[in-house]
């Protein structure tokens, strides 16, 4: 971790981030005007401080608004002062003063290092974010990173990815906290992962001249129908951005719809499918145990409905690994379980090996994060949550890297070609509700051979990757985002 040393710019302590922010946010009409710092405290490939930060001043030419800041970056500063004022005082009741802290702007002290900023929102981005620093290592050991995240479970996901700096919450999305974040990190460069796109930080980081780009890209269609609302906004952007390396077409066509170059945009696929899984290992054959996994509200009851068909078929006991996708909904997860009537454990309560009920069937519920490869491993077919209710599912290719067979439901817009191409090998199968998801899993468990050829075709689909780290990596290099 890097460390979290004062700086002439950023005070520390509640109080002194808190007083920084009210000097910090006495904007004038003309712009913020991120304070001087002497040449001796300005480290690494930090710029001088005395631009004007706003959008249209510092972009490439031809890719600014050309004027001063948009009405609409007015109005988003004005929010963001109204959301500090409400935002503050209930961290700091919460006694989250060190989230506080780096929420304004007190992030690690980059110094000569000046490492490659990674934002990963949470969790699930973490996935991509850890593959594509392990692309960026192999291509060069040396290069200094930071990670932020958005979450405290991303934040304990990012631990394990040991970066040089960080991991740490990315700062409020306001002048001060922005400013203050990037005096102290000068960052060499900025990736986003997925969609994490913030007017105030992007356009501080293009009138620094740091490069910036977005990394495993995806807009969804509900989003990009919302984007549109905020078009001068979205264009002010994805104009300013070095490189936009996007899942999929799709996701490349919204982007260029709201306003990315096409210079600066290219499919180089999704990171979290480009995953190097461990080596293969079958199931106990002697295992009648099912995953539940990344399920989202209105999943779970669909589950339990399940497992009770799933209980009146199979002769022998078992055990279902339910794991929320949320930490904030394994105590619903748990009521739910309970009320339906079944015996409940905390995957803490687990021993190593932790057999099935003597008799009947329980559920374990997965109560803690980075323990999905574990719970598959574990379990004979794997069930991926936000399929079967319309969210656009989740990957499964960490399932797959685990060597189990899954199933989805209809909603897998987000993770398609994932899917699709596990269902090529017949790795991967359709349930569209209690009853379709019943007869799977009992398939599965009543034919543990069959099931395990399955797996072993999703491992090697797994195993075979898709070139996607490699390619992103070298987009960002073609571009000048990495150097």
């Amino acid at each position: 971790m890097g460390p979290f040393s004062p700086s002439t710019s950023c005070r520390t302590g509640v109080r002194g981030v808190w007083q920084a922010a009210v000097r910090r946010e006495r904007c004038s009409a003309g712009g913020y005007r991120a304070p001087l710092r002497k040449p001796e405290e300005r480290p690494g490939r930090c710029r001088d401080q005395g631009v004007l930060v706003r959008f249209g001043r510092g972009h490439a030419a031809g890719h600014g608004s050309g004027g001063g800041m948009s009405a609409g970056v007015r109005m988003y500063r004005v929010a963001w002062r109204v959301a500090l004022k409400l935002g503050i005082p209930r961290l700091v009741l919460r006694n989250r003063t060190e989230e506080l802290a780096e929420r304004m702007g007190q992030a690690p002290v980059g110094g000569e290092s000046s490492p490659v900023w990674i934002h990963a929102a949470s969790v699930g981005e973490l996935g991509a974010a850890e593959v594509l620093i392990r692309a960026m290592r192999a291509r060069s050991e040396s290069i200094p990173i930071a990670v932020s995240t958005m979450t405290r479970t991303g934040r304990e996901r990012a631990e394990a990815l040991n970066p040089d700096f960080g991991p740490f919450h990315l700062p409020f999305d306001a002048p001060g906290p922005v400013a203050c974040a990037l005096d102290r990190l000068c960052p060499r460069a900025l990736l986003l992962v997925e969609t994490e796109l913030w007017p105030e930080l992007l356009g501080q980081v293009t009138a620094r001249g740091i490069p910036w780009g977005i990394v495993s890209g995806r807009i969804s269609p509900g989003g990009f129908r919302r984007a549109r609302w905020a078009g001068p906004i979205y264009r002010e952007m994805l104009g300013s951005a070095g490189a936009v390396a996007a899942r999929t077409e799709e996701d490349a066509a919204r982007f260029r719809a709201l306003g990315g170059r096409p210079d600066g945009l290219r499919v180089t696929g999704d990171l979290k499918d480009d995953r190097v899984p461990e080596a293969y290992t079958a199931p106990d054959p002697d295992s009648v145990r099912w995953a539940a996994a990344c399920t989202r509200p209105g999943e779970e009851e669909i589950v339990l409905e399940a497992l009770a068909l799933v209980a009146e078929r199979m002769a022998a006991p078992g055990e279902l690994l339910l794991a929320p996708r949320h930490p904030n909904r394994f105590e619903d997860a748990a009521r739910l379980a309970e009320e339906a009537g079944w015996r409940v454990r905390r995957w803490e309560d687990r021993t190593p090996v932790v057999q099935a009920e003597e008799s009947g069937w329980s559920v374990t519920l997965v109560d803690r994060m980075g323990v999905l490869p574990e719970v598959y491993r574990r379990a004979c077919v794997a069930f991926i949550g936000g399929s079967l209710v319309p969210l656009g599912g989740h990957t499964p290719t960490e399932a797959a890297a685990g060597g189990r067979p899954v199933l989805v439901g209809p909603h897998t817009e987000t993770c398609e070609d994932a899917v699709a191409r596990l269902e090529r090998v017949g790795a991967a199968r359709r349930v569209d509700g209690a009853q379709t998801l019943a007869d799977e899993v009992c398939r599965a468990l009543l034919h543990p051979d069959e099931s395990a050829a399955e797996g072993r075709r999703a491992w090697e689909v797994a195993a075979e990757g898709t070139g996607a780290a490699a390619d992103t990596v070298a987009f960002l290099r073609e571009r000048g985002v990495l150097r």
